[in-house]
């Protein structure tokens, strides 16, 4: 007769204002790093600034204009090849727009060292475009090759920016038809515009991702402000000028960043108000001629160099070999990736989960803040690990492999944060109301509602920051405890050291051990894809 009187839905439970409180702690936990080297570089720790050593002369100048023409070339490069690739992809088949995103974007996960490595080995000189090269006057240690590298490596990104935007924009606005606007108002304005602001954005990205990267500019002899970096800790053992060096730069990279967000959020919001029509697809001899080129980009791009390697490597027991002879960095990386991954996974589900509540309600939260770590050098998040390691209560645990396993979590966090916030940012505002109603504990309706529902998405990211850290190297090389190397960082001893046939067998090892993450991925995220799709339904 007397019905149970439940909690108002807008009052958040117990457990949500622990994990709310949980999440704005960690935001601050993730920044830290960042913050010790900013303070680093100001000379506050160390008595003295190295800021007019870079920046009153013109050695960072210097080194920030080579930074930025090289990742310009390869930005160029890189978009030029995903406008081509996207657009092959749509006139085909748009069934074909996912995989070919995946695709594209294999060569991130692997390491920096393995790309560079590849193509060091197809383009030397002993190499079957070594003496191509040699005949047109270049070298694979000029900028050129690492202009086409970098490309390769990143152009992913581009890819799943440019398809995402061009598969939403295939339409015509109904007032094109009411008005009768002319085609190339059409072009121009509705067309060209928003192309071009989301180009631009998808470059930023890619050109940030570039300048970032200085394994493979000081893999091939390209003196970026990467490598002056690390010369300037391990060389010279200054850690305050490295830090000063980095800090302006990863300031460069937080503008791009945003610039990228504003000119392709005005892009998306256009976009989506867009009606979308089934445009008929090209006449089968076109559509074969798109699939033959998308399947000679994708085979150039992933593998051409892995023939090559084999190749050189010469057999399977050469592998094995290899495999051996690394055993213990290999187990060292497998117990980073063991600990760090779930760390990731967890505490990236705690920060998305607040930012998707403060999002549906307009509520303040310092979780995107977190995203910074995303823009500035890996370089510089080694450097505060670095700097955080020597002081209380981390001082206890910086001869281990505690402080690099932070550092992983410090910069993967953000990428983790990021892919929840993107596939959960539309579920509903009053989430689970019928267990509300019934008296059903928050606990249970999240292990029985909640997570059947997104268990896909934390499986795929605690894969995807699990390759990311087996492959990771710029944070490695600082970190490292002695005796503890990783598979990445011997594999960079190697290629200074071994014969080719040494590299090349341990460059395919490490390909073959991170393959199966890989299709692990692509299978856990076409299972995402498939889930978004059924909800939208």
């Amino acid at each position: 007769m007397f019905a149970a009187k439940s909690p108002p839905l807008a009052l958040p439970s117990a457990p949500a204002r622990t994990l709310n409180i949980l999440a704005e702690l960690l935001v601050l936990l993730c920044l830290l790093p960042l913050v010790a080297a900013a303070i680093e570089s100001v000379g506050l720790s160390s008595g003295q600034s190295k800021y007019a050593h870079w920046w009153g002369t013109l050695r960072g100048w210097e080194a920030l204009w080579k930074t930025m023409q090289l990742a310009s070339l390869a930005t160029l490069v890189a978009i030029g090849l995903a406008w081509v690739l996207v657009t092959l992809t749509v006139h085909c088949s748009r069934r074909w727009a996912f995989p070919v995103a995946l695709l594209s974007c294999l060569p991130m996960p692997i390491p920096s060292s393995t790309l560079a490595t590849t193509w060091i080995v197809l383009a030397g000189r002993q190499g079957p475009l070594g003496k191509v090269l040699a005949g047109v006057g270049l070298s694979v240690y000029s900028i050129p090759a690492a202009t086409m590298i970098l490309a390769m490596r990143y152009f992913g990104i581009a890819v799943g920016i440019l398809m995402v935007y061009h598969l939403r924009s295939l339409a015509c606005l109904p007032a094109e038809r009411v008005f009768r606007i002319s085609r190339f108002t059409t072009a121009l304005r509705l067309r060209l515009q928003p192309a071009v602001r989301i180009t631009a954005a998808a470059g930023l990205i890619v050109m940030l991702f570039c300048m970032n990267d200085h394994i493979i500019p000081g893999m091939l002899l390209i003196t970026t402000y990467g490598p002056q970096i690390m010369i300037q800790y391990s060389a010279l053992l200054d850690p305050a000028g490295a830090a000063a060096l980095a800090v302006p730069i990863a300031g460069v990279g937080m503008g791009m960043v945003i610039l990228a967000l504003l000119l392709g959020r005005r892009c998306w919001s256009q976009t989506e108000k867009t009606h979308v029509e089934q445009n008929p697809p090209g006449s089968p001899a076109q559509r074969a001629i798109a699939a033959a080129l998308i399947a000679i980009i994708l085979v150039v791009v992933l593998g051409a160099p892995v023939v090559v390697l084999a190749q050189r490597a010469g057999s399977f027991s050469a592998m094995g070999q290899a495999v051996y002879q690394a055993r213990r960095q290999a187990w060292q990386t497998l117990y980073c990736v063991a600990i760090a991954s779930p760390i990731c996974s967890v505490f990236a589900a705690v920060l998305a989960g607040r930012w998707v509540r403060c999002r549906q309600t307009g509520a303040f939260t310092a979780v995107p803040l977190v995203l910074l770590n995303l823009t500035i050098p890996a370089t510089l998040l080694g450097i505060g690990g670095i700097e955080l390691s020597q002081h209380w209560p981390l001082r206890m645990i910086r001869s281990s492999s505690w402080p690099l396993i932070l550092a992983y979590v410090a910069r993967f966090i953000p990428l983790a944060t990021l892919f929840f916030f993107v596939i959960w940012r539309n579920d509903s505002a009053v989430r689970n109301p019928a267990a509300k109603v019934h008296g059903i504990t928050p606990w249970r309706t999240m292990f029985y509602l909640t997570w059947p529902r997104r268990r896909a998405s934390v499986l795929a990211v605690t894969v995807l920051c699990g390759l990311l850290i087996a492959t990771e190297l710029e944070m490695s090389i600082l970190l490292a405890a002695p005796g503890e190397a990783t598979l990445g960082i011997r594999l960079y001893t190697l290629i200074h050291t071994a014969p080719d046939s040494v590299v090349s067998a341990l460059t395919l090892a490490i390909l073959a051990l991170v393959g199966p993450g890989i299709v692990l991925f692509m299978f856990l995220l076409a299972r995402v894809q498939t889930q978004r799709g059924v909800r939208t339904q």
